[in-house]
């Protein structure tokens, strides 16, 4: 039987407070601490790359421990209520900086520390409430449905104000939203969790570890991932440079993440009828076609760009869900001897998500700097175009390979 759709929505609430903080820990804060703060950007960029490193290596630490939690009740929902607490107090010092460099160093580690003792054991959870591999797909599509909800108000927000005021009102809109809704995915969903897992061996991480289609697993994702995040690094640059409209950038990231939001229901559709995995590669094999078409787009192809938003909207949308759901039924067929690998297979799914992020922004600022990119004169331009648009698709066609 499959859940109503009550649960889904009770389920997917924290994900809307989750995605609100989103752009501004990576893209909106450190200018914060730059421009308004004065800490130099070179220091800035060391500091937080610093602090997402301990952040992305605590993730399967966190997956391990959290349903062995004995604290505040034990499990998963205690550490996410837990978490929410670490992560209201770390990111209200973070926007209300009372000192420089070291202050800016903990309060990002904290904040980042406690968003992933939230969200590491949130996307767990979901093994655990779903009865049948649907309901697995449903839950992962209302979870990033709300999930691209929160993106959006977040641009919303923090387009209408200077960044310290903007900053200010979304930790009030995350305090008021992230506590209730947590509180409702813990009482009125009426899980019924499993009792106390027994704790796993190293013979246990061994298992997973020897399990050649979850390695493969993870290597895809991470790949994928990364494809992902190349073009949206380069997607304000690719703009101006190539396509000569920067002025348009606003709708056209309302577009794209819209454009998420309905692909949901689409391949959620693909998925019953074919199967996560297979629908997973078409939307692999959309986002290689997209691609390709980019790269001969030029001056003044604002509405060419404006189907590539709509279609690498498609694409990701599929990314952002399928993956997760598909992790969520190897933890659920994995926990049949008793033991909860759910929150660990998520600790390296969280892990593999960061990991992309970090690769993404370094693969292409690097390789602009190492063929010597001028952003004032846009040269060599045919490096930029190479990498927003071709460097995915040979990324993504190792990824179909991978998993062939």
């Amino acid at each position: 039987m499959n859940l109503p759709r009550t649960q889904r929505l009770l389920y997917a609430l924290p994900g809307f407070s989750l995605a609100l903080l989103g752009l501004p820990l990576y893209i909106y804060l450190p200018t914060f601490y730059v421009s308004e703060v004065g800490i130099g950007i070179a220091t800035v960029g060391v500091v937080l790359l610093l602090a997402r490193l301990i952040d992305m290596l605590a993730d399967p630490f966190i997956g391990y421990y959290a349903p062995h939690w004995r604290f505040f009740g034990g499990g998963y929902r205690a550490m996410m209520l837990l978490g929410a607490a670490v992560l209201l107090g770390a990111f209200y010092a973070l926007i209300h900086p009372q000192g420089g460099a070291w202050w800016l160093f903990g309060a990002s580690l904290l904040t980042y520390l406690g968003w992933s003792m939230v969200n590491v054991p949130y996307l767990a959870q979901s093994a655990l409430l779903s009865h049948t591999p649907s309901d697995q797909t449903a839950l992962a599509l209302w979870r990033e449905l709300l999930g691209i909800l929160g993106v959006i108000v977040a641009l919303g927000l923090l387009s209408a104000q200077e960044a310290h005021h903007a900053l200010a009102l979304l930790w009030l809109v995350v305090a008021l939203a992230l506590p209730p809704a947590l509180l409702l995915n813990r009482y009125a969903l009426r899980i019924s969790f499993q009792p106390q897992p027994t704790r796993m061996q190293h013979t246990d991480l061994a298992r997973l570890w020897h399990t050649p289609k979850l390695r493969r697993f993870f290597a895809a994702y991470l790949l994928s991932t990364t494809a992902n995040a190349i073009p949206a690094t380069l997607f304000l640059l690719f703009l101006e440079h190539v396509i000569g409209a920067p002025q348009h950038a606003g709708w056209l990231l309302l577009l794209y993440f819209l454009s998420g939001v309905t692909a949901l229901w689409i391949w959620n559709r693909v998925a019953l009828r074919w199967g996560k995995e297979r629908a997973w590669i078409a939307s692999m094999a959309l986002s290689c076609l997209t691609f390709v078409w980019a790269a001969t787009l030029g001056q003044g192809d604002l509405y060419g760009f404006v189907l590539i938003c709509l279609l690498s909207g498609l694409s990701v949308g599929a990314d952002m869900a399928l993956p997760a759901a598909i992790n969520a039924d190897t933890a659920g067929a994995l926990s049949a001897d008793g033991k909860d690998y759910g929150g660990l297979l998520f600790g390296f799914f969280g892990m593999c998500s960061k990991l992309a992020l970090s690769l993404g922004v370094g693969i292409a600022f690097g390789v602009l700097g190492l063929f010597g990119f001028d952003e004032q004169s846009a040269q060599p331009l045919w490096v930029l175009i190479a990498l927003y648009a071709l460097a995915p698709v040979a990324i993504k066609l190792g990824v179909l390979w991978l998993l062939r």
